[in-house]
């Protein structure tokens, strides 16, 4: 499934992770766990390499793929972005490229934890990928309505288009 280095860049992410910091829940937390594993395959077959990937405080993984040149968001503003999103194993669950190919317009706070702190670490013109450990998306509620299980590890790939006030 794994090359052998990104299996071991993966393991030793997890062994540093913050990510099980707020988990509180054993079954969360391992649930976390093979997801974060299961995320980092999903990141490397899409031709990135983990070992570049940074994390915060919080649990929020994330990769530059093309750094932006403009500003970066503040939690007043909107933005427009393209955003697709995945689960853990890979299976996509929206995407703003989908269908009429509508970028999608939103204040900053109006997303899940994860993406709203991922959008904050972004340059306008920038594209960046985000895993979010499950209590920085829809956390124990999930969001049945587009498929996304409790807790569920999600993946985003964000383009961030624009700024507004």
């Amino acid at each position: 499934m794994f090359r052998n280095s990104a299996f071991v860049v993966a393991f030793i992410l997890l062994l540093t992770s913050n990510t099980l910091a707020d988990q509180t829940d054993p079954e969360f937390a391992m649930q976390d766990v093979r997801e974060f594993v299961e995320a980092m395959g999903f990141v490397e077959n899409r031709g990135l390499d983990i070992s570049k990937g940074i994390e915060s405080s919080s649990g929020l993984w994330r990769i530059v793929i093309e750094e932006g040149e403009g500003p970066k968001p503040r939690s007043r503003n909107s933005v427009t972005v393209h955003t697709t999103g995945w689960l853990a194993d890979g299976t996509k669950f929206w995407s703003s490229r989908d269908g009429e190919g509508e970028a999608l317009v939103n204040k900053v706070t109006g997303f899940v934890p994860g993406f709203t702190e991922g959008l904050r670490t972004m340059s306008a013109g920038g594209t960046s990928l985000f895993v979010l450990p499950g209590s920085l998306g829809y956390g124990p509620g999930g969001n049945p309505g587009a498929g996304i299980p409790p807790n569920a590890t999600l993946i985003f790939e964000i383009e961030l288009i624009a700024i507004e006030e």
